[in-house]
């Protein structure tokens, strides 16, 4: 793993003999490929998206190079964890990412509970692994990994006698404990100074959509290590740190050491906005310019799938989402209140995906400028008010 840079921890910990259930933070693509050289002796059967399976070049590590368990994109198929059981009883050892996306910022995005139930169902040993410094090089908004060092911790071994004896919420705060990982916050503290030099801000604007200087939303674009605003002459730059400097001195709009500091405030701002909106005739966000594709609930978008897509523009009201072709002819009005929809998360880096009724939608820029990530909050936000529960992963 020299090549790239990766290094190992184990921290004291030795691996259980016979079939343990491996549990990580996700931070970056290859993460299971690589969590598999904590324990040689053993191959490790990651969970992970069907979609992948259905992707030429990554099924040659889905079904060839590593071994994987395939998930279902249906919330109510639960073929992955008969899987998890049958590879448990045959003595082998399986892995998941219980937090089931990458955050937009390197921040590990909310555990749920059910993965404590589930370590209790397959009533194996657990180890917890920590991974730091994958963010770093390889943040969801870039194209490119950067280069820089990654290292696989063991944080903890729970044995099958603790996994039985402790109760759900217990077992569920020792996981989160050994997996929970920031870091933007981790950086703030190890400085770890990144070797590639330029575009270190590429593609930033897929996750910073408010400027804090004017208070416009979706006027930022990334140049190199920079990112302006097109409507007023704010700038700033990534710095090799992953950090922000600022070219103005003394500067009296809100300022951040870090894109994740960042979006946490234009979070807020964009729920304040949301809040004391009042007018049910204009949107909230709206885009033209964009394309979208659907599926049945029960079937996977197809790689490359955007040659077939097909022109549309997309608005978020006070009471409803509307799709509209390039027509101007309406293809679907969501309404917020007593709301089909059951999932909705941003796809890859800049991919706006809804799942409601029979179908699955998404909707996504070929120029790769939508912020995805902004739009996806905005209708959690509206959806929350609405008292819809829906599923992030």
């Amino acid at each position: 793993m020299l090549f790239y840079n990766i290094r190992y921890k184990r921290n004291g910990y030795k691996i259980p003999k016979g079939p343990v259930l491996f549990l990580s933070n996700h931070s970056s693509n290859p993460d299971g490929l690589w969590v598999m050289g904590l324990a040689l002796s053993k191959t490790i059967f990651f969970v992970v998206n069907e979609e992948l399976f259905a992707n030429k070049f990554f099924r040659i590590f889905t079904s060839g190079v590593a071994q994987f368990i395939k998930r279902s994109t249906s919330l109510n198929d639960v073929g992955h964890i008969r899987e998890l059981r049958r590879y448990v009883k045959q003595g082998r050892s399986v892995g998941i990412f219980p937090a089931g996306d990458i955050g937009m910022f390197g921040e590990s995005l909310p555990v749920d509970e059910s993965i404590a139930k589930l370590a209790k169902m397959l009533d194996v040993p657990i180890v917890t692994t920590k991974i730091t410094g994958a963010a770093l090089r390889a943040q969801r908004t870039i194209k490119k990994m950067r280069r820089s060092k990654i290292t696989y911790h063991i944080t903890d071994v729970i044995s099958v006698e603790d996994v039985r004896s402790l109760t759900n919420e217990s077992l569920h705060e020792r996981i989160v404990q050994g997996i929970e990982h920031n870091e933007p916050e981790w950086q703030k503290e190890q400085m770890i100074k990144l070797k590639t030099k330029r575009k270190l801000a590429e593609h930033y604007e897929l996750g910073l959509f408010l400027c804090p200087k004017c208070d416009h939303y979706e006027t930022l674009k990334s140049n190199n290590n920079d990112i302006n605003c097109l409507n007023c002459d704010f700038k700033v730059t990534v710095n090799r740190y992953d950090q922000l400097d600022y070219y103005e001195v003394n500067p009296t709009y809100p300022t951040f050491i870090n894109a994740n500091d960042w979006d946490k405030w234009q979070l807020e701002k964009l729920k304040e906005k949301i809040d004391n909106w009042d007018d049910h005739n204009t949107p909230i966000a709206y885009r033209e310019n964009l394309y979208y594709n659907e599926v049945k609930k029960d079937e996977i978008f197809q790689p490359y799938s955007e040659k077939n897509a097909k022109a549309c523009s997309f608005a978020i009201f006070l009471d409803k989402i509307v799709l509209t072709s390039d027509k101007g002819e309406i293809i679907h009005e969501l309404y917020f209140e007593n709301s089909d929809i059951y999932r909705i998360l941003v796809q890859y880096k800049d991919v706006y995906e809804l799942d409601f009724g029979e179908y699955r939608l998404r909707v996504f820029s070929k120029q790769k400028d939508f912020p995805a990530h902004m739009y996806i909050e905005a209708s959690r936000h509206l959806l929350h008010k609405n008292n819809v529960i829906i599923s992030t992963r």
